[in-house]
């Protein structure tokens, strides 16, 4: 009989289902023999008995056949080539990065998966990938001692390939991802005595005076100082407008992709109108226009804290001295996270144990036990 009920087990689940196929042995005229299984679309016997005879009638007028299914699959579709792991990389950053990334993060995915991943996984197939392929490559990172950090950043790569794949529908599951937990990283600032010091360090070198207020009382960063252009200055308004970010000359939005308006300080605001020039459009630019890049405001910065009697510091120290003073004086977490663009609230929290040490210094003041200064309140 070329109807029957099979058995099949789910490989995923191990559960069984009975399905109604056609299993047709014809033999041709000519003697040749053709045999197609297939299941029913219709999961009923008389189905099946009508769809057998329509396998039967395609074969015998010599009209084309979809292939016939798997005996697991329930259509009649050919099973799609699954790409390898490296071949599908090269479609990931080509489609998925480009659209959705910045140059910055394009750049790392491609560091990471040319170091990392692809020398690892590069010809394995999309769909082989299992937890034990990921733990696997935990500890092997670990036992090389890369930082839990950098072994997250390349699980998080690795996790958004994969997932892309599924939504693709190439594979049919993606491998639970488990990253590792980071301890909450210490970051250094300036005091206010320290930043003070800074500041006067530059007084005769207006243009990393306003490199270092930028930093330290607006919190930009190196890439928004170096594409801040003379537009985004509003000296009426007193406020300061991000909108873009360079990145080694790649200029883009800002981090976390939102614009923020931040009011500027007294001594922030005289400190830009001090290097107005007609060089450009940028407000840090040579002599001929060209802008200044990462170097320059680094080897200024080294400059400074050398005359200054300070540790050096990168910029990114003057965007946390920034944080850090706010939080000190009892800025609001949102007010923070706002001012500083941050995407979560979460990285503005870590500035906000800071907030006990202003409020244990501020108790000390009950200390003293001698007679109060005098208010000039006279009774």
């Amino acid at each position: 009989m070329s109807v029957r009920r099979r058995k099949y087990r789910d490989p995923e689940t191990g559960s069984e289902t009975t399905r109604w196929v056609v299993d047709v042995d014809f033999q041709r005229p000519d003697g040749s023999r053709e045999r197609v299984r297939k299941t029913s679309p219709v999961q009923t016997f008389r189905g099946a008995e009508q769809y057998e005879r329509q396998v039967r009638e395609e074969i015998l007028t010599g009209r084309t056949l979809a292939s016939p299914a798997p005996e697991n699959s329930t259509s009649g579709e050919e099973k799609k080539e699954v790409p390898t792991f490296a071949a599908f990389a090269k479609i990931f950053m080509a489609t998925y990065a480009k659209a959705n990334n910045k140059i910055s993060e394009q750049t790392s995915k491609q560091s990471i998966l040319d170091h990392r991943l692809v020398p690892r996984f590069g010809n394995r197939k999309l769909d082989s990938f299992s937890l034990l392929d990921l733990d696997t490559m935990k500890a092997d990172m670990l036992e090389h001692e890369y930082q839990p950090k950098t072994i997250n950043n390349t699980l998080a790569t690795f996790s958004k390939i994969l997932h892309y794949a599924h939504d693709l529908e190439i594979i049919p599951k993606v491998p639970p991802f488990k990253f590792l937990k980071i301890k909450e990283e210490k970051f250094d600032f300036l005091d206010f005595d320290e930043f003070e010091r800074l500041v006067a360090a530059t007084k005769l070198e207006p243009e990393l005076e306003a490199i270092i207020l930028l930093g330290g009382e607006a919190g930009l960063r190196m890439g928004e100082m170096l594409a801040l252009s003379r537009d985004c200055v509003d000296y009426r308004s007193g406020n300061l407008s991000v909108w873009e970010n360079d990145w080694h000359g790649v200029v883009g939005s800002p981090k976390g992709g939102d614009r923020r308006s931040i009011p500027m300080t007294e001594r922030l605001k005289a400190a830009l109108q001090k290097i107005r020039h007609l060089r450009g459009d940028l407000i840090f630019c040579g002599e001929g226009g060209e802008a200044w890049t990462r170097h320059t405001i680094q080897l200024g910065l080294t400059r400074v804290c050398v005359r200054a009697g300070l540790r050096r510091i990168g910029a990114h120290v003057l965007r946390h001295t920034f944080c850090s003073h706010l939080a000190m004086r009892g800025a609001a977490p949102k007010a923070i996270q706002e001012l500083a663009g941050h995407k979560s609230m979460a990285v503005t929290m870590r500035y906000m144990h800071l907030t006990q040490t202003a409020l244990r210094e501020t108790i000390k003041l009950l200390e003293s036990h001698g007679q109060p200064a005098a208010s000039g309140v006279q009774g």
